[in-house]
C-alpha cells in the first residue's frame, strides 16, 4: 500500500465512521444533548464520563484480541473493522467531551 492508497482507505473508514457515529447517537442519545447515554455512568455513581469511555474502548480491544485468536466467534454480525471504527468513534466521542467541559481533568 502506497500513501495514496492510504489516504483512500483513511478517508473511507473516517467517512463510514461518522455514519455509525450519527446513527448510534440517535439511537443511544438525545439529540440535544449527544453525551446524555455517555454520563449514565456518572448518574449511577459508577464513574466519571470519561473512565466509561475508556471502559468501552477496552471492552472494544478485547473484543479485537479475540476475535484475532479465536476461527470460531459467536457473534458473527461484528469484525474486526466494525470494532476498530467502534474504538474510534468512541475516542472522538471522549475528544468532543474534553472539549465541551464534559471531562473534569483531576
Amino acid at each position: 500500500m502506497d500513501s495514496n492508497q492510504l489516504g483512500v482507505c483513511f478517508n473511507e473508514i473516517v467517512n463510514k465512521c461518522w455514519r455509525i457515529c450519527e446513527a448510534k447517537t440517535t439511537d443511544y442519545a438525545k439529540q440535544s444533548d449527544i453525551f446524555s447515554s455517555l454520563r449514565a455512568t456518572e448518574q449511577l455513581g459508577l464513574c466519571p464520563v470519561s473512565t466509561g469511555i475508556l471502559v468501552r474502548v477496552v471492552d472494544k480491544i478485547s473484543r479485537i484480541i479475540n476475535l484475532l485468536d479465536c476461527q470460531n466467534v459467536a457473534v458473527k454480525d461484528e469484525s474486526i473493522t466494525d470494532s476498530i471504527m467502534d474504538i474510534i468513534n468512541y475516542l472522538v466521542l471522549l475528544a468532543a467531551a474534553i472539549k465541551e467541559g464534559e471531562v473534569r481533568k483531576t
